[in-house]
């Protein structure tokens, strides 16, 4: 007789007690899953958003609608009283959530925002001509020193009015943009003592503060544009909302690039994923007329533990849950002593190359007929496309390195991180460019030139 091996009954694999702790642990990790999922979504069916005719309440929302945003919330780290806002009959992540996980970074000090708005600009020349009209009648009657005092008020609202635009100009938004938001970042270097700091060791810390300027709009877009498919309903509806939170946003990708570029594109995965599943099921009353399909057919409202009911039977899409095997996702927020650390690697965009050796060139200053010559003389294909990313690679070596070169040396001889020097020049965390290593390069130099006087 064939003796049956101890790990199979009948043909079929008998787990060991490896396993089966494996499996239970996993079950573990997707039953607190749900759980916390559940409780969410408990919270947002007593919360509402918004007011009068855009009052959306939690309770009116369809257990499916409710269980899609508790996902949201519990993927994103967001709290549904005070991170989201419902715009547009969607969710989304507002200013309060971007300032809390800024936050959280120990080089954090503190933001500010300011309205460059038109409408802001207009307003106070508005006022300050009133103020000219009084001071004219007062001065009528008289009263020349109060008509001084309006007039100085006048003055100064005209030179805010001023500063505004001139600020907004320098941003060069859209035209039709309602509503322009500048926000700068105070965040401190990365050489900065921040345990001395925080012990209140050093007092006069603002030295090792650095502005991190950005600016952002919305409103105005309207439909001429949105044929050419660049339509933004929700800036358009609620330009202040939204553009307080993507100026505080892009502020905050800018000021702490190294951690926040890989953080908010996991942030926009699943901003993408919850609207997928936001547009299947956000008719809440269609949803409740429909009947529901049989509990084995498709699901058009899917998770990865199944857990809420159909909305409509087509179009299952699963939002994403940790490593894709049903286990709860980690959370994303970094500990509050986190360091920033360098991005993955990019993949090779041969688009993006081939602008940014444009630019090297131009930044270089050879003009578009000594282009093929200095190809030449590099030992490049005269045309870039034939160009694969090594060539790319070699042309800004050739271009950028003895830039590179030297700053490297002055950061060295000075006595400057490059990270912070580049905070401080460029208001970023890492030179991009030609001409950001040479905007660096003259700073090292004039730097070099007082050390050594």
């Amino acid at each position: 007789p064939v003796a049956i091996p101890p790990e199979t009954v009948l043909g079929h694999h008998v787990p060991t007690d490896d396993e089966i702790e494996g499996i239970r642990k996993a079950g573990a990790q997707v039953a607190a899953y749900k759980t916390e999922v559940n409780k969410i979504a408990r919270v947002i069916e007593g919360l509402e958003w918004g007011a009068g005719n855009s009052l959306v309440r939690g309770s009116s929302l369809s257990p499916q609608t409710r269980y899609a945003m508790a996902e949201f919330c519990r993927i994103t780290r967001a709290n549904p009283m005070s991170h989201v806002d419902v715009l547009g009959g969607k969710p989304y992540l507002n200013a309060a959530y971007w300032v809390d996980l800024l936050n959280s970074h120990q080089h954090f000090h503190h933001y500010e925002q300011r309205d460059l708005s038109p409408s802001v600009e207009q307003a106070l020349r508005d006022r300050a001509a009133r103020h000219r009209e009084a001071a004219k009648q007062l001065e009528a009657s008289g009263n020349a020193q109060e008509a001084a005092l309006r007039v100085s008020k006048a003055l100064d609202m005209e030179d805010e009015a001023d500063d505004i635009a001139l600020a907004r100009a320098q941003w060069s938004p859209r035209d039709t943009a309602t509503v322009v938001i500048e926000t700068t970042i105070y965040r401190f270097m990365n050489a900065a003592p921040i345990e001395a700091i925080r012990r209140g060791e050093i007092t006069d810390f603002e030295r090792y503060l650095v502005a991190v300027p950005e600016c952002n709009w919305a409103g105005g877009m309207g439909s001429t544009m949105a044929s050419a498919k660049k339509s933004d309903p929700i800036g358009d509806a609620n330009p202040g909302t939204t553009a307080r939170t993507r100026s505080i946003r892009r502020a905050g990708t800018k000021a702490f690039s190294a951690w926040m570029q890989p953080y908010e594109a996991q942030i926009e995965k699943a901003e993408r994923a919850v609207e997928a599943e936001w547009e299947i099921i956000q008719e809440d009353a269609a949803v409740k007329r429909a009947a529901l399909p049989s509990p084995n057919g498709p699901q058009a409202v899917s998770t990865a533990g199944g857990e809420p009911t159909a909305a409509a039977p087509h179009g299952a899409r699963d939002l994403p849950t940790g490593n894709g095997n049903g286990a709860a996702p980690a959370p994303a927020a970094p500990p509050a002593n986190h360091t920033p650390e360098a991005p993955p690697a990019a993949e090779f965009d041969l688009t993006d190359a081939r602008k940014r050796f444009f630019a090297s060139l131009r930044d270089a200053g050879i003009a578009e007929d000594d282009r093929k010559p200095w190809c030449e003389r590099s030992g490049l294909p005269t045309s870039t496309k034939e160009w694969g990313q090594a060539e790319f690679e070699r042309a800004q070596e050739l271009l950028v390195g003895p830039a590179k070169k030297k700053v490297e040396e002055g950061c060295k001889f000075v006595g400057v991180a490059l990270s912070d020097l580049s905070l401080r020049v460029l208001g970023k965390e890492a030179p991009e460019f030609l001409r950001d290593w040479n905007a660096l390069a003259d700073e090292l130099s004039a730097a070099a030139d007082q050390k050594l006087l």
